[in-house]
């Protein structure tokens, strides 16, 4: 019964965002949803060489840091799977980060892109990450939350979404995983945490099919509508 309640409610706010004009995307589940019906992309990047940086920017609570680098290397491979854009190898950009941290530390989101040769940089920040398990249940589930745009490397300006200079917020609330482990020791979660936000924010940027009462994300308004 809890379970069900909880599809419910997340169905409900899913028809709540879908009727606004912001650029909210929640990372929900399409439950009974036709998987013949193709979702359109929100945006198709350019194919040209295309930098991926997830950080954790002005974000020091929970485990924001170690959630950005894992998801910007699931993210990576998403990305690389689906053939979106020329993705410019995440070793790159961690040589450049690590030869200079201070300098690295006051580039810019287009500086970093162009000095590692990209047309455009897709940015993540992860606003949250967090893993909650009630006492005594032997369960636990994971929280993330993240700002997601697409920078023009050589003029810093955001290609998408066009009527935010903030960025598309997605937020994804797994669901309860059990276990006998204590919470430090839930990697499983925060696995399960990390895939499937590198899958939501991947699917913004190819078209895709839904599985039935498989989870997946639905984006607000095109932002690319003309």
């Amino acid at each position: 019964m809890t379970q069900l309640l909880v599809k419910i409610s997340r169905a409900i706010l899913m028809v709540c965002l879908l009727g606004t004009t912001g650029c909210a995307v929640a990372g929900l589940a399409a439950y009974g949803a036709d998987p013949n019906t193709t979702i359109k992309a929100r945006y198709v990047p350019l194919k040209v060489p295309t930098l991926v940086l997830v950080e954790s920017y002005g974000n020091a609570a929970g485990d924001t840091t170690m959630a950005a680098d894992q998801l910007g290397l699931a993210l990576v491979r998403t990305l690389q799977d689906h053939q979106v854009a020329q993705i410019i190898s995440p070793q790159l950009l961690a040589n450049l980060r690590d030869q200079d941290p201070d300098k690295y530390a006051k580039m810019t989101i287009d500086g970093i892109g162009r000095a590692l040769g990209a047309k455009q940089v897709i940015y993540v920040n992860v606003l949250r990450s967090e893993l909650e398990a009630p006492t005594g249940s032997g369960s636990a589930r994971g929280n993330i939350g993240c700002i997601i745009r697409v920078v023009n490397s050589a003029t810093g300006e955001t290609q998408w979404p066009l009527d935010s200079r903030d960025g598309a917020l997605l937020q994804i609330q797994t669901p309860w995983l059990h276990s006998d482990a204590p919470l430090p020791e839930r990697p499983d979660v925060h696995h399960d945490m990390v895939a499937r936000m590198a899958d939501d924010i991947g699917k913004l940027f190819y078209d895709w099919q839904p599985a039935m009462n498989q989870d997946t994300a639905q984006p607000g308004p095109d932002q690319n509508a003309s």
